[in-house]
């Protein structure tokens, strides 16, 4: 019997993620998005396993020294311009900015693009697999005294989100928001010359910074997403060498 058919979904699967024309980059990643949004919120909830798992991520925490959800959330509900910028940070920069990378690296960096891209797409389905197999509640849910400070200030679409549950409550692990805010760091470091391109660090700080003072996320949430980045371009330019800046 031929193993050449074996191959096949390899071979489908590079042509899928091979950049093509920019008609077919936004289609490829205006589904994978909507992908993204649509199994997240179909995702089993699970309550009882989230919640235990929260117990265990705090318990991991305590033990590090590193359980400061609290405290962040804190300093955000007790300023209120605080709370309201970062509900609209949380909301508009996540998508814009990603989006945004991208058609720079299209534009101005072509020969870059496919590796960089490859990797946003596999840290996103990597997120996906781990929302579906490890629901976890967020800090605002499993811990008492920690505010929803996008639904006490609502900005822009954040009470709606809340009331009509689009969203998969139990899906904390890890954040999409940071991962994504260090692939457009990392993607920015590769592609750009300029002397002072190290600032865009600043950037999943910040994100980073918003996530646990609205209390969407653990500590550990944030460095899984962004170890989940590095580890996406690592396997991107292993299997791809090509695609090496």
């Amino acid at each position: 019997m031929s193993i050449m058919p074996t191959r096949a979904p390899l071979a489908a699967a590079r042509a899928l993620i091979r950049p093509g024309s920019w008609r077919r980059e936004v289609l490829f990643l205006g589904l994978l998005y909507m992908a993204y949004e649509w199994v997240r919120g179909v995702a089993p909830a699970r309550k009882g396993l989230a919640f235990a798992n929260a117990d265990g991520v705090q318990a991991i925490e305590q033990w590090m020294h590193l359980d400061i959800e609290m405290w962040a959330n804190g300093i955000f509900r007790n300023h209120l311009w605080l709370a309201d910028s970062a509900s609209a940070y949380y909301q508009l920069a996540h998508e814009g900015v990603a989006a945004g990378v991208l058609i720079w690296l299209w534009h101005r960096h072509r020969d870059m693009y496919p590796g960089l891209r490859t990797t946003l797409v596999v840290t996103t389905l990597g997120a996906l697999l781990m929302y579906w197999l490890v629901p976890l509640a967020p800090p605002r849910l499993a811990q008492a005294g920690i505010a929803d400070t996008m639904l006490m200030h609502p900005v822009l679409f954040a009470g709606m989100k809340s009331v009509t549950g689009l969203v998969n409550l139990y899906a904390a692990m890890p954040s999409v928001h940071v991962a994504w805010a260090t692939w457009c760091a990392l993607a920015f470091t590769i592609a750009s010359q300029r002397p002072r391109r190290g600032l865009i660090w600043c950037y999943p700080l910040a994100t980073a910074c918003v996530v646990l003072g609205t209390g969407n996320h653990y500590i550990l949430d944030i460095v899984i997403g962004a170890l989940a980045v590095m580890a996406a371009w690592w396997a991107v330019t292993v299997l791809h060498p090509d695609h090496r800046a």
